[in-house]
């Protein structure tokens, strides 16, 4: 059974889903729940693609049986004769399998924007990138500097406007997926039963309302979370990943990265696409990289390492000697 239409705008791209299994459509609805809160008449969308989802029929003697393992497959059709069609897994779509789907598809649509896998969070008019493998705490910091102030844009993917050097917010739903204890998140992320596990709806702002014009300035500071005890140059790796070397104490888990290096995690970071050609990525990055101070950050602890993260924060400097992040004792993090 089919439910009333859903609609969101993903990057440039407006998706209107036409033809969803009502099981499939219900969580859907809350995954995208951040893309349909956009402040209205904030962003002219360039396509339209119609989408649906419907199983096809399994091979029979008519070749027109249905089985309940009958193969799912959603259907995207846009201008022109634009249409694709992408084969889902499991025996009944899962609404996390079709959202995925939908981004990767507005991605290589929007050959005028990279994305960064990244979290991204503003304050008045600076902005800050937080890169490092999932599970680094990426999203666990956001909402902590949230917490102090800053605008969360993107705890995951962050898009950049090309031509024009905007960074656009992306309100994908919230998803933890590392192995922080739960202290460390405790009042921070707040999951929902409707929504699947470990993942909680996206913080839109209504006040001032969560625009896609982005942050004022570009990013700053860059933020290299890297969880373990940080294994920098001359720190060997034991067995099980632990380092045989010097095991330096939390507070010094801090380490300024020269220019070079913050352009090349910023390579590392962009999420491939078909539509970006690298010509115009390289140039975009390297300016991005020029004017951003970058800092690889670890600790002995997953809180230790939020904690160091907040100190590098207050390395760098604001904009008319706005006041710090504000950093607390780690004993009261975590």
């Amino acid at each position: 059974m089919n439910v009333q239409p859903l609609s969101c705008t993903i990057l440039d791209t407006r998706f209107l889903l036409e033809a969803i299994p009502e099981e499939t459509a219900s969580g859907l609805s809350l995954l995208l729940q951040g893309f349909r809160e956009l402040a209205p008449n904030s962003h002219q969308f360039l396509r339209q693609v119609q989408v649906s989802v419907t199983a096809t029929p399994s091979p029979g003697p008519d070749h027109s049986e249905w089985t309940p393992n009958s193969p799912w497959v959603m259907e995207l059709r846009g201008p022109g004769e634009w249409t694709v069609r992408i084969p889902l897994p499991g025996s009944f779509p899962d609404p996390r399998e079709v959202e995925l789907a939908l981004i990767r598809q507005a991605m290589e649509l929007s050959g005028d924007i990279l994305v960064l896998h990244a979290a991204a969070l503003a304050r008045e008019e600076e902005s800050v990138l937080v890169v490092g493998e999932s599970g680094a705490g990426k999203t666990t910091l956001s909402l902590l500097l949230r917490t102090r102030g800053w605008t969360l844009l993107s705890d995951d993917l962050a898009p950049f406007h090309i031509d024009d050097s905007r960074l656009l917010p992306f309100p994908r739903a919230l998803h933890v997926d590392g192995e922080y204890p739960p202290e460390a998140v405790h009042g921070l992320f707040h999951p929902s039963r409707d929504f699947p596990p470990d993942y909680a709806p996206f913080p839109v702002p209504t006040d001032p309302p969560l625009v896609l014009a982005g942050a004022a300035d570009l990013p700053k500071c860059l933020l290299y979370l890297t969880p373990r005890a940080d294994r920098g140059p001359g720190h060997e790796v034991g067995e099980r990943g632990h380092g045989r070397g010097v095991n330096h104490p939390a507070e010094s888990e801090i380490h300024p990265l020269p220019g070079a290096e913050v352009a090349q995690i910023l390579h590392r970071s962009v999420i491939r696409s078909r539509s970006l050609e690298v010509d115009r990525a390289l140039p975009f990055l390297i300016e991005l990289g020029k004017g951003m101070r970058g800092f690889r950050v670890g600790g002995g602890s997953p809180g230790a390492t939020l904690q160091n993260a907040l100190k590098a924060l207050d390395l760098v400097p604001r904009h008319q000697g706005r006041s710090s992040s504000g950093v607390l004792p780690t004993h009261d993090l975590f």
